[in-house]
């Protein structure tokens, strides 16, 4: 191909600020000129083409991002369930043993089942109130719940 010459007038200024950036791409200040002339002109002019890859670039890491946390979550929920269950276990075991040291006796399986309704009742309205404390969640009149 073909070249040619272009001469232009630029403030000094700006003379500055294209040689600087030159050198940090390691590049001389003709080829560097040259280099955003002829994307510019690439781009139809508008500069919609780079705008268009950093757009599509910033969806890319958001959605990679997105991805990310969907995992770390799947892993906080399986870890909670889990602790949640042992945290039951413990409980149930602890009144059991509580009881014996006390009263001589186990517990009836009535006592047992009254007891598990009471710790279930408990656990969801602490959960509820968790839940609706990290997503910032108002009561019904209209307060934030803290």
């Amino acid at each position: 191909m073909k070249t040619g010459t272009v001469t232009i007038r630029l403030p000094k200024e700006k003379i500055e600020q294209f040689k600087q950036m030159a050198k940090v791409k390691g590049m001389t200040l003709a080829e560097f000129v040259r280099e955003q002339a002829v994307a510019q002109v690439e781009s139809k002019g508008d500069g919609s083409s780079e705008v268009l890859k950093r757009i599509e670039e910033l969806e890319t890491n958001l959605s990679d991002a997105q991805k990310a946390a969907a995992d770390l979550l799947v892993v906080v929920l399986r870890n909670a369930v889990g602790a949640r269950y042992h945290a039951t276990l413990a409980t149930t075991y602890a009144d059991d043993i509580i009881t014996v040291m006390q009263t001589g006796n186990v517990l009836s399986q009535g006592e047992v089942e009254q007891r598990q309704v009471l710790r279930e009742t408990e656990a969801q309205r602490i959960e509820t109130e968790t839940v609706a404390l990290v997503l910032g969640v108002k009561d019904k009149g209209g307060r934030k719940v803290n």
